[in-house]
């Protein structure tokens, strides 16, 4: 995990960013802080994509964007195992059991990215409880939406590797709130998500040139989030100026 030697220091996106915060110096948290674990995984992604998704995280680690505890203990980026592109099951994913293949991938997560040594262990249950609660969306959205959009793509006729999902969950200083709908909160998590030079509109921008996916999609569209609250949001637009997000639960949007 070579990504954490960058997430400390002042980035150069914390220096150029637009979000409408007042930026003024950075706030002095205590790691007690960061105490809201947020959530993400991205379907359908290629190597680039991963890398992409990866790279942005670390450009908007700072306090006044995702607000991340910038160390080991704080941030768990993985990969739901990809499917090597030259192997005998490539050109059969669609008779893939993605069921089975997500209780092995449950059982490998605790003996490959959470361990003592990190001191990720609390951070680590939080997200396998949320993987486990939300299993069936997860390989349900694997199986009848991200194969279907991975193979009309070129990655697919390419024989690139193809990442089922990502997961990106972190802890953060900065909390959900269903009652802001619009973003208007300035130190909230709502404004980074839903804001046009947000962390997810940034994604999208990024990820435009990696993974083009057909019928008016794109891999931030595809991606499922669950907030501190373990509530589910989906993207429902990627609007010119900003990302319209859903709550699943209650059709409660956020926008800004």
């Amino acid at each position: 995990m070579g990504f954490f030697k960058n997430l400390f220091g002042k980035k150069e996106s914390e220096e150029s960013m637009d979000i409408e915060v007042s930026w003024g110096d950075e706030p002095e948290l205590a790691e007690d802080d960061y105490q809201y674990v947020h959530t993400f995984i991205f379907y359908c992604l290629n190597e680039d994509g991963f890398s992409t998704i990866s790279r942005e995280v670390e450009n908007h680690d700072g306090p006044q964007l995702l607000s991340l505890l910038r160390n080991q203990s704080g941030v768990l980026m993985f990969d739901f195992p990809s499917i090597d592109g030259d192997s005998d099951e490539y050109p059969k994913m669609g008779d893939i059991d993605w069921k089975a293949k997500f209780k092995d991938w449950m059982k490998m997560i605790p003996q490959q990215f959470v361990s003592e040594e990190l001191e990720n262990e609390e951070l680590g249950e939080a997200v396998m409880k949320v993987l486990n609660d939300n299993r069936d969306t997860i390989y349900e959205n694997i199986a009848e939406y991200a194969l279907e959009y991975w193979h009309d793509t070129d990655h697919f006729n390419n024989k690139e590797d193809f990442i089922p999902a990502m997961v990106v969950a972190f802890k953060s200083s900065k909390l959900m709130d269903l009652d802001d709908g619009l973003s208007e909160n300035q130190n909230g998590m709502n404004l980074v998500l839903t804001d046009g030079n947000g962390w997810l509109k940034t994604c999208s921008y990024a990820l435009k040139e990696q993974v083009n996916l057909d019928q008016e999609k794109d891999v931030v569209a595809l991606m499922d989030y669950w907030d501190q609250n373990g509530d589910r949001w989906g993207v429902e637009e990627i609007k010119p100026r900003s990302v319209l997000l859903i709550h699943w639960d209650t059709d409660t949007y956020c926008d800004h």
